[in-house]
């Protein structure tokens, strides 16, 4: 069986979705599955075995279901699999499914509980052809399946649920690194409207008799606003736009509490990274955050979005309460072990396995 992963473009450096199709690519190789992986867009193929680049400039060129008939044709063989991420490669790969270019089970990943697409009643007509094509779906989180499923009833009996995964670092509760007279606050998200760093923002304005750092670590086309609002709100003195860094490890053990306002998440990879570094988090009460922290007050805080009000308690609370911090540390530590990439990799193995046999059946 070889497996080929299909997505906009992939790598560490880019969203969740990128970093788990690579992921599961590297994984997989390890466990001797012969994975292959194709990105639309230019992406980092160096030293990796068996990735493909398509080499468009944006995943939305129609050149691109040229390039990829032409790819998937002189590859696919009976026996193999395909495995799509995210749209327009949803889009794409349902058409040659349509066309019969792509005769082998073909699975996809739902990585959100939200998308644009979901307000306009002609893409609900366009995803329904879509999801139709798909052999079996792949939800991150029980909250992303529920809103797929609520949103197009049709596809219950194929969705399921596989939880991302992430390299976890720390096998023992690691020991805190801080010594900076500061209560250090870090998050860590693209940054765009769906990661709302607005309401952090604000909650950080009214954040009176804390002595605080905030350092916000991720690339966005937001981040000049962002960075105008931070000045605006007289929290230019506090409040560092790190932009991206490939190992955050250092950063997680020197902060005192890890905060993510989003919107909307399909899951969180953040929040279990920071979590397994024995970061106390707060967190939106949201479908796909929830799952990764548990119940408010388990393992982790939880907030409503676009509270600034709620926020900023949230975190006065936890830097007046260390006790309760160490407490929510810990217990978001033993959690975290649930989610390693190496229980996401033998769930898609199974996922494979379970879809190709059906498919032969």
């Amino acid at each position: 069986m070889r497996v080929f992963q299909v997505i906009n473009s992939f790598g560490f450096e880019s969203g969740g979705a990128e970093r788990i199709a690579l992921q599961l690519h590297l994984d997989l190789q390890e466990k001797e599955m012969d994975m292959h992986l194709v990105g639309l867009e230019p992406c980092q193929t160096d030293r990796l075995n068996h990735a493909t680049s398509l080499g468009l400039d944006s995943p939305y060129d129609l050149r691109a279901i040229f390039r990829l008939a032409k790819y998937l044709k002189h590859q696919l063989r009976p026996g193999d699999i395909v495995h799509g991420h995210l749209f327009p490669t949803s889009f794409y790969l349902a058409i040659l499914i349509r066309i019969g270019l792509i005769k082998n089970p073909c699975l996809f990943t739902e990585h959100s509980t939200y998308n644009r697409r979901r307000k306009y009643r002609i893409f609900k007509v366009l995803d329904k052809q879509i999801y139709s094509t798909f052999s079996e779906i792949a939800a991150i989180s029980l909250g992303t399946k529920n809103a797929l499923t609520e949103y197009l009833p049709k596809t219950h009996s194929k969705v399921q649920t596989v939880f991302n995964g992430s390299v976890l670092k720390f096998k023992d509760f690691p020991e805190r690194l801080s010594s900076s007279e500061k209560f250090t606050i870090i998050s860590v998200g693209r940054l765009t409207a769906a990661k709302n760093y607005d309401t952090l923002l604000h909650a950080l304005s009214d954040l009176t008799h804390v002595p605080f750092e905030c350092r916000i670590f991720g690339e966005g086309d937001q981040r000049q606003r962002l960075e105008s609002l931070s000045e605006e709100l007289g929290l230019a003195h506090c409040i560092r736009f790190m932009g991206y860094i490939t190992d955050l490890t250092p950063h997680l053990r020197a902060a005192d509490m890890f905060v993510t306002p989003s919107k909307w998440e399909g899951f969180g990879l953040a929040v279990v990274e920071a979590m397994n570094a024995g970061l106390p988090v707060i967190a939106s009460d949201i479908p796909g955050l929830r799952e990764v922290t548990g119940p408010n007050g388990k393992s982790a805080c939880l907030v409503p979005p676009n509270n600034a009000s709620a926020l900023r308690n949230a975190i006065k609370r936890m830097y007046e309460l260390p006790l309760e911090r160490q407490r929510l540390a810990a217990e978001g530590f033993k959690r975290s072990k649930k989610f390693s990439n190496n229980n996401m990799a033998e769930a898609y193995l199974k996922l494979y396995t379970d879809t190709l046999n059906a498919y032969n059946e």
